[in-house]
This record gives structure tokens, C-alpha cells and sequence, in this order.
């Protein structure tokens, strides 16, 4: 697939991140009942911080999951609640005894990721022993379609991860059929989108990993603007923007991928 950057000069940086326009190409990977996996599609997979999760009560609500490896959180449109393997939620698959997030009442749940996520797996599995469908759907409208989840020890893997640079999956959409009597979640990996940094005097716009990324800061003044030093990564926006003679040169390029709804 092609790349869809921005590469915008100073005069129409504003105008150029208007025409958002592409989609992410994101690749689904059934990871059934087994351990998780250390690697999918070319990423190296960092599991979430079990320790992190167990240190909340049994019993509590959460919107926040901790525990995830690179910047940022695990968030959800409603609550959760936490509980353990034989403490509040009886059975797994592949010998998993940790920490769960589950609810019997409600049948559907939006899983927002840490920004600038490249590829992500969860395992889910449904209150009621039987087995029951679930479906999720990242934001770029990629879906599992419905995959068969047994109550009874089959908790079942859904992974997701991009297939270019500086796509990532922000947010996925977890739907199970209305008879299984809710579900849990649980066992989170992530890894990061790499970065586009580019050459000497220009800019990475991502949070980029130490030692890869150009050590100076980039400063764009843009005429007009609303806002004053906004900064975001190792940019500087200006506003209400520069004077004849008094912006910085040109030559500071800054790529920012087009992002879909």
C-alpha cells in the first residue's frame, strides 16, 4: 500500500491537515485458546503489567486498565470490574490466573488504545459456559466477524495490527451475543507504530524512541491561528504566527500521516 503523508511547508500546514482522508490497512489474527503470542505481522508484542492490575481490589470499577508497556492507557467507554482467576471470575484457557475485567450486563465495549498503536491483542471470554460469538472492529472498520468463544475455559485471543508505517489501531469495538451473560477481558499485549523520522534539521511528529529521532526541536509559525505555543512532540506551533524576517527557515519539513475518522 502506499504511503499518505503530509509534508507541509509553513504557509499551509493548517489547509493540508484538513484533507484526512485515508484509512489504515489493519490485518485480524485469531490467536484462539492458546498462550499469547511474543510476535504478529512483523511486531514485537510487549504484554501489558499483570502487577499493575492485580494492586486494584477485587470488586472495584475501572475505566483505566494499567499496565501498558509503551505511553499512554487502555481505556473504556463504560466501566469494568476487576477481579481475579477463582476470585470473582472461575475460568481461562492456557493456565492463565490473573487479573480479569468483566460485566454481566451489557454486551458491548470500546476498547481505546495508547496512542499510536501498531498491533494489539486481547483474549475475552463469555459468562455463560456455552459457546457464543464475538466480533470486534478496530476504527479503520476492520472486523473479526463473529468468532465462536466457549464460557468454559475458552477464553479466546483477538489480535489486530497495522500493516505500514505510522498507522496505528486507536480504538476497537468488542460485541458479543446478548445470551452469553456478559464476558470478561483480559490479557492485554501492544506494540508500538514505528515512527517516521526524518533526515538531519527535520522532525519526528510521533513521541519517538530515544537515540532515532533528530535532537533538535522544530518551531512553525503559522499567521492567523487561534492558539499560542501549542506544542506537540518535538513541535512548536506559534500563533498568531510570524513577522516579515522573523520565522523560522523553510526548511523545517514535519510528515504527519492522514488519519481516518
Amino acid at each position: 500500500m502506499k504511503k499518505t503523508y503530509l509534508i507541509f511547508s509553513l504557509a499551509v500546514v493548517l489547509t493540508l491537515s484538513l484533507l484526512s482522508t485515508s484509512q489504515a490497512i489493519v490485518v485480524y489474527q485469531n490467536l484462539g485458546t492458546g498462550a499469547p503470542p511474543t510476535t504478529m505481522g512483523g511486531y514485537t508484542l510487549a504484554p501489558f503489567d499483570t502487577a499493575a492490575q492485580a494492586a486494584i481490589a477485587n470488586g472495584t470499577a475501572v475505566t483505566t486498565i494499567p499496565g501498558s508497556p509503551i505511553y499512554g492507557d487502555l481505556t473504556l467507554d463504560t466501566a469494568l470490574t476487576k477481579y481475579n482467576i477463582g476470585s470473582g471470575w472461575s475460568t481461562w484457557s492456557h493456565g492463565y490466573t490473573g487479573p480479569v475485567f468483566t460485566e454481566s450486563a451489557l454486551f458491548s465495549k470500546r476498547l481505546t488504545l495508547p496512542p499510536f498503536a501498531g498491533a494489539f491483542y486481547f483474549y475475552i471470554e463469555p459468562n455463560s459456559f456455552s459457546a457464543w460469538n464475538v466480533t470486534a472492529t478496530t476504527n479503520s472498520g476492520l472486523s473479526s466477524g463473529p468468532i465462536s468463544v466457549v464460557g468454559a475455559s475458552g477464553a479466546t485471543g483477538f489480535g489486530f495490527y497495522t500493516t505500514d508505517d505510522d498507522e496505528y489501531i486507536s480504538y476497537i469495538d468488542i460485541n458479543i451475543d446478548a445470551g452469553s451473560l456478559g464476558f470478561a477481558i483480559a490479557e492485554f499485549g501492544i506494540a508500538q507504530a514505528p515512527f517516521l523520522c526524518v533526515g538531519q534539521g527535520q522532525v519526528c511528529y510521533y513521541n519517538c524512541i530515544p537515540g532515532s529521532c533528530p535532537a533538535s526541536h522544530c518551531d512553525i509559525y503559522i499567521p492567523g491561528a487561534p492558539q499560542v505555543g501549542r506544542v506537540i512532540g518535538q513541535i512548536t506551533y506559534h500563533w498568531p504566527g510570524c513577522v516579515p524576517g522573523g520565522c523560522p527557515p523553510s526548511a523545517c519539513s514535519v510528515y504527519i500521516p492522514l488519519l481516518g475518522p
